[in-house]
């Protein structure tokens, strides 16, 4: 029998509310148990608890570079562009309050690496990134009419990135 772990992910914002994420598909590696996800908005962070079991595969990579298609992902203390081998992977919408206004983005790709450690990635086929020297890389969601969504990886964390709004 599989162990099912409380596998935590945090996106950093000063002044989040109401984090919320539904997942709308998921994926895990053959003979894992899937126990869902939840959230929380906790001070400056909203919080996604996958309760799964953790086994990498290639397949649910596969499954993770399908879902962002054309899009763009970004890892946690990772170089790479796209993970080798994800213990799970799930899409859905992200939706969260800041100043006073709602933001709703959606085909959020988000999986769990399976490495050395259990990084985490996330990505979608409407967002867009780029590599920096200093910050490592920046990923913006642009399906959002108002406002770009964006995503730094923490190069220090296997576990965090910073979110943040750029109105338009």
């Amino acid at each position: 029998m599989t162990k099912i772990h409380d596998n935590e992910f945090y996106l950093n914002m000063s002044g989040i509310a109401n984090f919320q994420f539904e997942v709308s598909e998921h994926c895990i590696t053959t003979g894992q148990t899937w126990g869902g996800v939840s959230t929380k908005t906790l001070p400056e962070q909203g919080e996604i608890i996958v309760k799964a079991g953790r086994s990498g595969s290639e397949e649910v990579a596969k499954w993770f570079k399908d879902k962002v298609f054309q899009g763009s992902s970004l890892g946690c203390s990772s170089s790479s562009s796209l993970p080798k081998k994800l213990n799970f992977a799930f899409i859905g919408t992200m939706s969260f309050e800041h100043t006073q206004k709602t933001y709703i983005v959606e085909n959020v790709v988000i999986g769990q690496g399976h490495s050395t450690r259990n990084t985490w990635w996330i990505g979608g086929p409407e967002m867009t990134g780029i590599d920096t020297p200093i910050m490592g890389g920046i990923l913006c969601a642009t399906n959002h009419p108002l406002a770009r969504v964006c995503f730094s990886e923490l190069l220090t964390s296997i576990n965090k990135m910073s979110m943040g709004v750029f109105t338009l």
